[in-house]
């Protein structure tokens, strides 16, 4: 430490590589002269004792990480570790430890202590990450009939649950899995090539690794649409995984019965406004472009406690089209009575019954 208190720039430079040094040869056994020299040098000066205690605390972290110089994302990675450069394999470009940092300093050199220290802040950035062996992450996702609900996920890709929807989220270091048992999801997924991103669905898998999809559960199938990047859909059973990019859509069976009678998966490019209208629900407003009636009045449903009721099954199949507020069921009503072809009738506070004019 100079006169006005500040601690020299060298110093400080050379503090961490010092305590790895140190660690390094009592890993291998101290002389007597080299603990006592050790106690002298983690008392000169409270950055010794500090320095220690931090690559104590993260030797112990990384002794959890067996297979952490075995993962595929770290190869021919760089870390930097104070003015050196540290390869995967742990080689440094540096000079030697000064002599000024201990009696190891005859038999150590920076690259050595250096690619220790390295190798340490690559541990806890691991364990930071959560990329421990065997470690797995969690959760739960549910909405309700009327519900909307935008999740972060652990990798920090984005899912945006539509209502009814239920799904299990299960990451690892290998891998993230997300099963959905009901409903529909859009994935905005982080990209992770080591870590692929798959989404089963009723024996149907998608498997992405950076790109944004669309997943629905409808009837007896799986209807998958690609909003940005490639993804591949597997079928349990089937020979040929489907490709999809961007504006292209599949709906496959589910795998509910056997292949063989299984109508075939069906592609067909989707053009960017009916990919709006399909992902309307994300927006505060349903879009409707010629729309049967039933399946307007299902989506109003779902999202209001006032129900509409369709009283002449034949009235579902008329068209409709516009933009609606989820929850502004009056207007779309008032809509209707004004083409004059429906009638309405009020059932209490909660029920509006739809009637065809003759």
């Amino acid at each position: 430490m100079n006169r006005s208190g500040t601690h020299s720039p060298v110093n400080d430079d050379t503090i961490e590589a010092a305590a790895a040094s140190w660690l390094a040869q009592r890993e291998e056994g101290f002389t007597p002269d080299q603990e006592a020299g050790f106690l002298r040098w983690r008392l000169a000066d409270p950055r010794h004792a500090a320095a220690l205690d931090r690559l104590e605390e993260t030797v112990g972290i990384l002794g959890l990480l067996p297979e952490i110089a075995d993962d595929p994302r770290l190869e021919g990675h760089v870390f930097a570790s104070g003015d050196s450069e540290v390869e995967r394999d742990g080689s440094a470009r540096s000079e030697p430890v000064p002599a000024s940092a201990g009696p190891g300093s005859t038999f150590k050199t920076l690259g050595y202590v250096t690619g220790l220290a390295a190798a340490v802040a690559l541990g806890f950035v691991a364990w930071q990450a959560g990329w421990l062996p065997g470690s797995v992450e969690r959760q739960e996702i549910a909405t309700t009939a009327n519900g909307y609900q935008r999740v972060l996920l652990p990798d920090s890709s984005i899912a945006q649950l539509n209502a009814s929807t239920q799904m299990r989220v299960e990451f690892t270091a290998r891998e993230r899995r997300v099963a959905l048992a009901e409903g529909e999801v859009h994935f905005n997924v982080a990209k992770d090539a080591a870590r692929p991103f798959v989404v089963e669905a009723h024996g149907v898998r998608v498997r992405a690794v950076g790109t944004a999809f669309n997943v629905r559960l409808a009837g007896g199938g799986v209807d998958v649409l690609v909003t940005e990047g490639v993804v591949r859909v597997e079928r349990d059973g089937a020979a040929e995984p489907l490709v999809l990019a961007a504006n292209e859509r599949a709906t496959v069976p589910a795998v509910l019965q056997p292949v063989a009678v299984a109508a075939a998966p069906t592609v067909e490019k989707v053009e960017p406004e009916a990919v709006r209208v399909a992902l309307a629900w994300q927006e505060p407003r349903f879009v409707f472009v010629e729309a049967p009636l039933a399946q307007v009045v299902e989506k109003f449903n779902a999202r209001n406690r006032v129900q509409l009721q369709l009283a002449d099954p034949e009235l579902g199949a008329r068209v409709v089209g516009g933009t609606f507020r989820h929850d502004d069921v009056e207007t779309f009503v008032r809509m209707l009575e004004n083409s004059g072809d429906v009638t309405t009738e009020r059932v209490g506070d909660s029920r509006i019954v739809l009637h065809r004019v003759p």
